[in-house]
């Protein structure tokens, strides 16, 4: 039934209300509820012996049953003549006295002061369907015309579903005329919600007009009224009053969206405030649901985050809390975070706070009376104390605070633009002094050797891979630094290594203001602090010096956007400008980020293009990775790293690590887990296309390669990426060029993947046309498989895969595997594992 305006427009229209109303027949149609939902409220605020003027009256029942509780002096008004004459018939011989007039609301007729209680149920949200001027305009009239005909005492009952833009416009409008606003929320019980169309809740704005001289005494209080006990709260601002509103709106959407639908797609996550600070939140609440078979038991569980943690990648990331909650082992998992300028005296205070909210998020088949596990780490909720507020014109609103938990505490500064990212941590001790008089007593310090970030522990391990690196720390050695932070790196590197000379370049003043004030950073002798652009610094000095710096290292502020460093640190003309400040055998370390996979490929062959020699650091559960690269990088150090014997290098690292670090790490697997690959007299890296070095090499040489491999990515296919190597690696021409490209008795290999079964087959069929000794080992629970292929195979390899028994090349293989990795894994059934086609 097409009972839908084209255009908001089509709301005010007086056509569109008779088209509607002669579609829908004699059938009620109820806004935002019935009279038992609305009743409490409309008799708390008027009386049986009240003039009424129910406006935009439509076919709603409402006025009907007033009427029959002894409202008799009630008028009805709407701009359709349709419904009026419809409910003109219905109600003439049951309810005379009732009347219903075709009129604007805009425009009435009547008398000033003459009504005590005007209400609007649904009116306003539909006149007001946008916040065009030429709307605005409306609603402003139909305000003055209420407050026109409402005598002072009177009241305007407006139920809405109080959009913001309505919201704000009502409470606004009428505060300044000096009326009293109050606010209810509709308490429908559980069953009545389920059927209900909406998933915001239904609002009840009481306005009362008082006489200007009477509201101009003092400010007119902002009261709501949100739970069943009628409780009210005090508010200072319409904008209090229209977040407070907003609040609710989001629990009842996530309520509504938790029984109409499953949470696989994306986390809910909403807040709640506290009823005396309702434009603070308190909590957050994200809602996990797990897949998968579980305990029939483990329905439904709330885990408590303590102060601080929320920060860590399990809980701040959703595939943290996906694996939060698999680990829990629940169907559905509430995580829950404590928020900021907020007192939380234990987790059974928390607990009982939140019982009530969080058990109508509970699944639909959880049994009655079930006692619902909250979760957390230990019983300590931490402590969280505001150090510092401040706005830095670069970088936004800050926060510095002391966090406490489990009996740790941290400093931290957070950027207000990004609060679960920390720009910088430093830890606390205690220390005792002596004071003036005498008395020794203990004092709260930053611990200058505690090191916070995994970036600034790959940093550090990354020093291994200067050459001789024993030697240049024996002298004095400089150290250049983009991005100060807190400080946290330069004032370990300041106390691990005395000789160091460290230039830390900062763009932001208040952040160096910050290092020197609450973290510790005092400069000297060795530690410059140097306010002023880092690539400036980089460009102007690259023009008067060279070879200045054994490492330059880039730590600039990950919230700049979608790569870290900015894409102005990463152009080639500028990383040729810190190849001219380091030194012949230099190091270039930066912390690394990308959010886009293309442009993360890109800026790292640039950094390559520049720096041959560079390996990767990953952060585990992280975006951003440590690269250390370089144009001249230790080869002792490399094959030394390769065999998994530890350099003297490395152990002179760890031993400066257990000397000077609170926080102790292991420089040797962290060495061990940085990966990369550098260039040698084996090893030959060769940026092109792959289909055209075959054909271009073909031309000059036959018989060249043992094995010719293709490794090609899935997403470099046809369209979609159907079928991978893409299809012109597989053309009949192509592998004619590779089989000459292969010695007699060579092999080739593929990673091979098709999502056609009649392309496969093809595909298959031509490599097998070309290569016709082919088998394939299926990869379990993927689509790929590995193709290897010759045309003069091995017989006796052949023959003895057939008959089952080991040829000696396996066992060969099997020992070189044993040797060299890490990660064993059986040649032999590997080989059992191939089919022969």
């Amino acid at each position: 039934m097409d009972l839908l305006p084209r255009s908001s427009s089509e709301f005010q229209s007086v056509d569109y209300w008779d088209k509607f109303f002669k579609k829908r027949g004699g059938a009620a149609f109820e806004w935002y509820g019935e009279y038992g939902d609305l009743c409490e409220i409309l008799h708390k605020y008027s009386k049986s012996s009240n003039k009424v003027l129910m406006i935009g009256c439509g076919n709603s029942t409402l006025s009907e049953d007033l009427y029959d509780v002894g409202y008799h002096q009630l008028i009805n008004i709407d701009i359709s003549k349709v419904v009026i004459k419809n409910m003109t018939t219905r109600n003439a011989s049951t309810r005379p006295k009732m009347k219903f007039i075709e009129m604007d609301v805009q425009k009435m007729t009547f008398d000033d002061n003459h009504f005590n209680v005007v209400i609007d149920k649904g009116t306003l949200d539909a006149i007001m369907s946008d916040s065009e001027p030429a709307t605005i305009e409306s609603v402003q009239n139909m305000f003055s015309e209420i407050d026109r005909v409402v005598n002072y005492g009177g009241r305007y009952i407006c139920i809405s579903l109080a959009q913001q833009h309505i919201a704000k416009e009502i409470v606004t409008w009428f505060t300044n005329k000096s009326w009293l606003v109050r606010v209810h929320k509709v308490i429908t019980d559980d069953n009545e919600e389920k059927k209900s169309a909406f998933a915001l809740p239904v609002f009840v704005f009481v306005c009362t007009k008082f006489k200007p001289i009477m509201a101009s005494k003092a400010p007119l209080p902002l009261d709501v009224f949100f739970t069943k006990n009628s409780s009210n709260l005090r508010l200072e601002s319409a904008e209090a009053v229209i977040t407070a509103i907003k609040a609710q709106q989001d629990y009842h959407v996530m309520r509504h969206s938790l029984k109409t639908r499953s949470v696989d797609e994306e986390q809910l996550s909403f807040q709640l405030y506290n009823a005396k600070q309702p434009t603070t939140p308190r909590f957050t609440l994200f809602v996990v649901d797990s897949k998968g078979a579980l305990p029939p038991a483990n329905k439904f569980a709330v885990f408590i985050v303590p102060q601080g943690r929320e920060v860590e990648w399990l809980f701040s990331n959703p595939k943290g809390r996906v694996d939060l909650a698999k680990s829990a082992s629940f169907q559905r998992l509430i995580v829950v975070t404590l928020h900021r300028d907020n007192q939380y005296e234990s987790l059974k205070a928390i607990q009982d706070e939140l019982s009530g909210d969080v058990m109508e998020l509970a699944p639909s088949d959880l049994p009655e009376n079930t006692k619902v596990p909250f979760l957390s780490i230990g019983d300590d909720i931490g402590k969280r104390t505001i150090v510092e507020r401040g706005t830095s014109q670069l970088s936004g609103d800050f926060i510095i605070e002391d966090v406490e938990t489990q009996g740790e505490s941290m400093r931290r500064l957070i950027f207000m633009k990004s609060q679960h990212h920390v720009q910088s941590e430093s830890k606390l001790k205690k220390v005792s002094v002596r004071s003036k008089g005498g008395k020794r007593t203990s004092k709260v310090v930053i611990d200058r050797s505690y090191i916070s970030f995994e970036t600034h522990k790959g940093i550090i391990a990354g020093l291994a891979l200067i050459p001789n690196f024993q030697q240049v720390i024996q002298h004095p050695w400089k150290f250049l630094l983009i991005g100060l932070g807190g400080g946290g790196l330069p004032v370990v590197l300041h106390s691990m290594f005395p000789t160091i000379e460290l230039d830390v370049v900062e763009l932001d003043p208040a952040i160096i203001k910050i290092a020197q004030d609450r973290f510790g950073v005092v400069p000297d002798q060795r530690l410059q602090l140097l306010e002023g652009d880092g690539i400036r610094f980089i460009v102007d000095n690259s023009q008067t010096n060279n070879n200045v710096y054994d490492v330059i290292c880039f730590d600039v502020n990950a919230s700049e956007g979608s790569i870290w460093p900015p894409k102005e640190f990463l152009q080639k003309t500028f990383l040729l400008k810190v190849q001219t400040l380091l030194k012949q055998k230099g190091l270039f370390a930066l912390n690394f980020g990308c959010r886009e996979d293309n442009l993360k490929a890109s800026s790292l062959a640039t950094i390559k293009e520049v720096f041959p020699a560079m390996i990767i650091k990953p952060i585990e559960g992280e975006v951003n990775c440590v690269v250390c690269a370089s144009s001249n990088i230790d080869q002792q150090v490399w094959q030394e790293k390769q065999s998994e014997n530890l350099p003297p290098t490395i152990e002179l690292l760890q031993n400066k690590v257990k000397q000077l670090s609170s926080e102790e790490f292991d420089i040797a697997e962290m060495f061990s887990e940085i990966f990369g690959m550098v260039p040698d007299k084996r090893l030959q890296l060769l940026e092109g296309d792959g289909v055209k070095f075959i054909e271009d090499n073909s031309k000059q040489a036959n018989n060249v390669y043992d094995v010719i491999c293709f490794d090609v990515n899935a997403s470099e296919g046809s369209i979609g990426g159907s079928i991978w190597p893409p299809k012109e690696f597989l053309q009949t021409s192509f592998l004619l060029k590779v089989q000459s490209l292969l010695k007699q008795k060579g092999l080739f290999a593929l990673n091979f993947g098709c999502r056609e079964d009649n392309l496969k087959a093809s595909s298959l069929a031509t490599i097998k046309e070309v290569f016709p000794a082919m088998i394939i080992k299926p990869i379990e629970g993927e689509v790929n498989c590995v193709v290897c292929a010759s045309s003069n195979i091995d017989q006796q390899v052949w023959q003895e895969k057939q008959s089952e028994n080991l040829p000696p090349t396996i066992e060969l293989l099997q020992n070189k595997v044993k040797k060299l990795s890490s990660e064993e894994f059986d040649i032999a059934e590997m080989f059992s594992e191939m089919q022969i086609q």
